[in-house]
């Protein structure tokens, strides 16, 4: 018998989806789930941070029944605490202080093989 996937291990599940989507794109990893529990960085976290070429790539990560509804489950409060973390994280290591930075999102529906990767997403 097959267990039912909890929240937390879809949520795995969908990171690890989207790393191999973006690697096959050209993006190298640099961490996951940073700030969640780190010193200074309050609540929540950023799922993946990226980088291609010049450009260090904050990423949100939802896994939805579609995906209106993972979309629309980035709220801004989470965008403003994505933030905040994104600050913390080039304070920490300030040598990637002097290049490009965005934030983008990764969609992941119930059915649909790949993600949507939405850049600039907020």
């Amino acid at each position: 018998m097959m267990k039912k996937k909890t929240n937390h291990q879809r949520g795995i599940w969908a990171e690890k989806i989207s790393i191999i989507y973006l690697w096959l794109k050209g993006y190298s990893l640099i961490a996951t789930r940073f700030g969640a529990g780190q010193k200074g960085g309050g609540k929540g976290e950023i799922d993946l941070i990226m980088r291609k070429g010049k450009t260090i790539v904050f990423i949100e990560v939802k896994y939805r029944q579609s995906e209106e509804d993972a979309l629309f489950a980035i709220s801004s409060m989470q965008k403003n605490r994505i933030r905040r973390n994104a600050e913390l994280f080039l304070k920490r290591f300030p040598r990637y202080q002097c290049i490009d930075c965005r934030f983008d999102a990764m969609l992941l529906s119930k059915g649909k093989l790949l993600p949507t990767h939405i850049k600039n997403a907020f």
